[in-house]
């Protein structure tokens, strides 16, 4: 899930041709040609065929893949195809572990081999995984707590990331970096979590809280049956604000266009797809299928913009440039290393059993998890900032 938190960017592009986009730095493809203007500079981060599966049009072709998997399963009950039921669930399977485990490793690429990053964030580098791991050590409360936390700092962390690669395509695009930059942001929040609220996964959302059980902590164990409780006020509140927030965002695109705002295409593609898919996924998707078409689009668009803006560091980093094979060998390794990590660490805590009170190994290995979900979703706060040009 990625924060880009800040507004202001001048794109200065220096990499000239379309085509060759997709390997330059965001911020230096040049589809127009040596002179540029805000009116004729491009809107995309990295170029059209990049941005449109990867970015623009992930979660549509996520919420996609998600019905296909559930069609799959569907089979074997239909029509007796186990082999079809048994591609659905592994499918599913690699995507709701691999993948949105290693999308949380990977921030570790810009944080600590980006040098400009790591030279900028030193100190807080080195004290985040000690005191993380630390305090799970030294309390099993505390990695409870901390699993707990991670829940609801991912939704909110997943909704700011839409919002800011909106506000990087408006950069792109030459728009005013704060002309609204508020509306955008609330209009994200509102999108991403009120159709939780309203939707059929809100129990999904609360169940983390019985691990306090595990602790003593019964109190807070109890959360998730006050939820169910209160679940019909919640849903009259999530379908509120939903169409609230999309009647408050679409007069305040009105307003902002009478002042000279044009939204760039990509924006207006990504926020719209974003939204739809968000309520149709939280609000009425069985929650395995919710949680795969949710997840699965925010960590390949982490994925992807990690690429764009590291790959080329890497490269040179490792004096690969002019290698035959050199890059697809490079992307192979990180996704490699990342994957097999989002895929090993949660396999060994469900298998030995992440009991916070058992100090086993599947506990040091929800230790490890709960802290680089938590170094995902702070770090991204700070290393990606389009005022700072980061991005």
């Amino acid at each position: 899930m990625t924060r880009f938190s800040s507004p202001g960017l001048e794109a200065r592009p220096r990499c000239a041709g379309a085509a060759t986009a997709p390997y330059c730095h965001p911020l230096e493809v040049d589809v127009a040609g040596p002179s540029i203007t805000s009116a004729t500079r491009p809107a995309w981060i990295v170029g059209a065929r990049y941005d449109l599966p990867l970015i623009v049009l992930t979660p549509l072709l996520a919420l996609i893949g998600s019905a296909v998997c559930w069609f799959a399963v569907e089979q074997e009950t239909v029509h007796g195809s186990l082999w079809l039921r048994v591609l659905g669930e592994v499918a599913v399977g690699i995507f709701l572990t691999a993948l949105i485990q290693g999308h949380l490793v990977l921030v570790l690429v810009r944080a600590y081999l980006n040098p400009k990053v790591r030279q900028a964030h030193w100190r807080r580098f080195i004290w985040a995984p000690i005191v993380l791991v630390g305090i799970q050590v030294l309390s099993p409360w505390m990695c409870v707590a901390l699993s707990v936390l991670a829940v609801y700092w991912d939704v909110y962390h997943s909704g700011l990331q839409t919002f800011g690669f909106g506000r990087i395509y408006d950069a792109r695009a030459g728009n005013d970096p704060l002309q609204g930059r508020s509306l955008d942001k609330v209009f994200n929040l509102i999108m991403y979590v009120a159709p939780i609220l309203a939707g059929a996964n809100l129990i999904e959302h609360v169940t983390t809280w019985r691990q306090f059980g595990l602790v003593g902590a019964t109190g807070l164990a109890g959360i998730p049956e006050l939820v169910v409780q209160a679940r019909p006020m919640l849903v009259r509140v999530g379908v509120s604000v939903t169409l609230l927030g999309a009647i408050i965002y679409a007069a305040g695109l009105v307003r902002l266009r009478r002042q000279g705002y044009r939204m760039p295409l990509p924006k207006a593609l990504l926020y719209c797809n974003t939204s739809v898919v968000a309520v149709l996924a939280w609000g009425f998707l069985d929650p395995l299928y919710a949680f795969f078409a949710m997840n699965t689009f925010h960590a390949v668009q982490y994925y992807a913009v990690v690429w764009a803006m590291e790959s080329k560091g890497l490269m040179k980093r490792l004096a690969w440039q002019g290698r035959r094979n050199a890059r697809a060998l490079l992307l192979f390794l990180v996704v490699g290393a990342t994957l097999a990590y989002g895929y090993v660490l949660p396999f060994v805590a469900e298998l030995s059993g992440a009991d916070p009170s058992a100090r086993n190994l599947g506990y040091w290995s929800l230790v490890i998890m709960n802290a680089v979900s938590i170094m995902h979703f702070w770090f991204d706060g700070f290393i990606w900032s389009v005022r700072k040009k980061a991005v």
